[in-house]
């Protein structure tokens, strides 16, 4: 599954959020768009990277405890953001 078909189905569940969850996962696609700056690359082809690595390594690893899982899908929705530019640079 590639990057774009990753970040339509994390946001699908956007409504499953409350709201101040959803406020920090906003606060991590922010952090997100520093960092790829600060590494000096696209922020869509870092999200892009971080899509696919983030949902391999969900369907890889299923002994995590559920606050490690819940944190990688926040890190993921955050990546979808912004791939999707639903984060203003």
């Amino acid at each position: 599954m590639g990057p774009d078909e990753i970040a339509e189905d994390l946001l699908a569940t956007e409504d499953l959020y409350e709201p101040g969850e959803w406020a920090a996962i906003e606060d991590l696609a922010v952090e997100l768009l520093v960092e790829a700056r600060a590494l000096g690359v696209d922020p869509r082809e870092h999200a892009a990277a971080r899509l696919v690595s983030l949902e391999a390594s969900m369907n890889a690893d299923l002994s995590l405890d559920p606050d490690a899982e819940d944190r990688r899908v926040d890190l993921a929705t955050a990546a979808a953001l912004v791939y999707l530019d639903r984060i203003a640079p």
